[in-house]
């Protein structure tokens, strides 16, 4: 099955956070790369790729459905996570992404905070963005 596990620990008082989603709205992949390198000609036809020396960084623009309780529970590992941050923690979470091919294990940031949309009141279309540190 295809799946998203988010994990934080937070700074100050240790307590651990960890979320799955499982149910993805749109056929879009979540995981991306964020593509920093470009490939160019010189005047004398020369083939130039620039960028940076080091592989590029993943990035995940996650749209999924969670109960109220899961939304609500997310809510609050966002907010402990926002907290950590400002602060000038090295707030990074773990991921453990097995939408696609290998599952990939590595730190990400929340660079697009979460939205959440309710359906109904069960149900919030949750939207959030992630990129890899």
């Amino acid at each position: 099955m295809s799946s998203i596990v988010l994990s934080y620990t937070t700074q100050d008082t240790s307590t651990a956070y960890s979320i799955t989603f499982t149910q993805f709205l749109g056929n879009a992949l979540p995981r991306q790369h964020l593509a920093q390198s470009a490939f160019n000609f010189s005047s004398r036809g020369t083939s130039i790729i620039t960028g940076p020396s080091y592989i590029e960084k993943r990035i995940w623009t996650i749209n999924t459905l969670l109960t109220r309780t899961q939304a609500t529970y997310f809510e609050t590992m966002y907010r402990q996570w926002d907290e950590d941050r400002s602060k000038g923690y090295p707030a990074a979470l773990t991921i453990a992404d097995s939408t696609f091919g290998s599952t990939v294990n590595t730190s990400v940031v929340i660079s697009t905070a979460p939205t959440f949309n309710m359906i109904n009141y069960n149900y919030w279309d949750t939207t959030l963005g992630l990129t890899e540190v």
